[in-house]
């Protein structure tokens, strides 16, 4: 039986499930890279941009189980229809994304509003920027692990 081929977007996916991050489809990325999305997945990337700079704020110190708990389904809806934090994740998202030195003027327009392709250029950008990959190398593999165990026991 021959290995599918490895994918980007998976990758990406168990990156941010190891840190507690398990609100993000593939389907998700794909909508975005498209300009697809429906305003409450706009708002996911907002939220998955928020928690991404949280993270590297605190040097990938985090507690991937609390992270998961402070994104359950039940808090991630009311915080997805919550137009003030929306605003507080929006501030603190550019803020910091521009003392990093993320320049692209689209994401700090408020009209138009950024589109989901530059909200994505914008996660891509800070997964690079941190070295995501290599200071979840360890934790990805987990995931990868526990995915794999899970797939090949049913």
């Amino acid at each position: 039986m021959q290995k599918p081929a490895p994918r980007f977007g998976y990758l990406l996916r168990f990156g941010f499930e190891s840190i507690g991050v398990n609100y993000v489809s593939i389907d998700l990325l794909r909508k975005a890279k498209k300009g697809q999305t429906t305003e409450r997945e706009y708002w996911v990337l907002w939220r998955l941009l928020h928690d991404l700079v949280l993270v590297v704020l605190a040097d990938f110190e985090v507690d991937s189980l609390e992270m998961e708990k402070m994104n359950n389904a039940e808090t991630l809806e009311i915080a997805l229809l919550d137009s003030e934090l929306h605003d507080i994740q929006m501030e603190l998202v550019r803020f910091y994304l521009y003392e990093w030195g993320f320049v692209c003027v689209m994401l700090y327009s408020e009209t138009p509003r950024p589109s989901s392709e530059v909200l994505l250029l914008a996660v891509t950008w800070l997964v690079a920027f941190s070295n995501f990959f290599e200071k979840q190398r360890r934790d990805i593999l987990e995931v990868c692990k526990f995915v794999s165990n899970s797939v090949t026991s049913d």
